[in-house]
């Protein structure tokens, strides 16, 4: 699975420079595709898989896993697209641009002490479907703006926006992987979940670099050429936004049709 996704990955970066028809990047997709579709066999025939039936077709965590991907990696590469824009475009340092992105996360930790009682309160579903909007709402600005010049009216409302995201469904997310499944099966849950995490960073990372550099404005281009380069990439992360915003949905009327349940 590992060398799958690695391979998938490098692949996908080396049609950043060689293009997506090039040999080297379709070679290096289709051994990806190919590991891929060998772990799925070999996961079919072994006695002792590492994604048990079970879990891996528990509604509950795939609606986490995706939901979870979709939000970690719009994340990323919305970090990766204003990491960009503030050094290039703002004139940021390294250390003021990792400053400057640190209310994404900050809130997260602030308020991690608090996550349970918002989950016990409102139930994870409610929770998840929520917080999939403030990202995607921030991705739709920044998509709207193309990139700000200003930080304070512009950068920043998108990071909080982010924030509030994660705020509300990351302990939602973690929670809903592994409840209603048996204590023998929540460790291989948890292992499917934070899988689907790490992979949706990977591709979206490798996805958003592609992108700005094939789209990348000429040396020397003004401010004007350099952000409208952005947009292929932004484009791709609101749509990432979106699918968080439809798998959250779908955990509201899942929990809907199931009496007496406040879960998604």
């Amino acid at each position: 699975m590992a060398g799958s996704l690695l391979t998938l990955v490098y692949g996908i970066s080396l049609a950043a420079e060689h293009g997506w028809r090039d040999v080297r990047t379709l070679a290096a997709l289709v051994v990806g595709a190919a590991l891929l579709a060998a772990f799925a066999v070999a996961e079919r025939r072994t006695p002792w898989p590492l994604m048990a039936t079970g879990p891996a077709a528990h509604g509950p965590l795939i609606r986490s896993a995706l939901g979870a991907a979709a939000l970690n990696g719009s994340y990323i590469g919305l970090l990766f697209v204003l990491t960009l824009h503030l050094q290039t475009v703002l004139g940021r340092s390294p250390l003021e641009t990792a400053l400057a992105l640190a209310p994404a996360s900050v809130p997260l930790a602030a308020t991690a002490l608090f996550s349970g009682r918002l989950v016990a309160r409102f139930g994870t579903a409610r929770l998840i479907a929520a917080g999939a909007v403030p990202p995607f709402a921030g991705q739709l600005l920044l998509l709207r703006d193309g990139a700000p010049t200003q930080y304070l009216s512009g950068v920043l409302p998108v990071l909080l926006l982010v924030a509030a995201g994660f705020v509300l469904a990351f302990a939602a997310l973690n929670t809903q992987a592994v409840a209603g499944l048996p204590a023998a099966e929540r460790g291989m849950a948890g292992g499917i979940y934070q899988t689907a995490v790490q992979t949706g960073a990977a591709l979206m990372a490798a996805l958003v670099a592609v992108l700005l550099q094939t789209n990348r404005a000429a040396a020397g281009a003004s401010a004007a050429d350099v952000v409208s380069g952005y947009r292929p990439a932004l484009l791709l992360i609101a749509a990432v936004g979106a699918v968080g915003v439809v798998v959250g949905v779908s955990g509201l009327v899942a929990r809907d049709r199931k009496p007496g349940s406040r879960e998604g």
